[in-house]
């Protein structure tokens, strides 16, 4: 086990590390990088999204989305 001050200096080296691998690595592939960000965003927005829309709505009545028959049936133009 480390001194408490080497410990210190031993985690700013690994986050120095982490920092200068991210970096080259966003310079060499940026859109591998970007890529992964964005998936990464959009795996999270279905789970951050419903809570935080229900928090604003806490005054309202949950509204159902429109079944898609009525949709299929008002982009028609009525029943066919």
């Amino acid at each position: 086990h480390l001194p408490p001050h080497k410990e210190e200096e031993s985690k700013q080296k690994e986050s120095k590390i982490m920092a200068g691998f991210w970096t080259t690595f966003l310079q060499r592939e940026p859109i591998v990088v970007w890529s992964c960000a964005l998936g990464a965003i959009g795996a999270a927005l279905p789970v951050c999204v419903p809570p935080i829309r229900n928090m604003l709505r806490a005054d309202q009545e949950p509204t159902r989305p429109p079944s898609a028959q009525s949709v299929v049936e008002a982009l028609r133009g009525g029943k066919s």
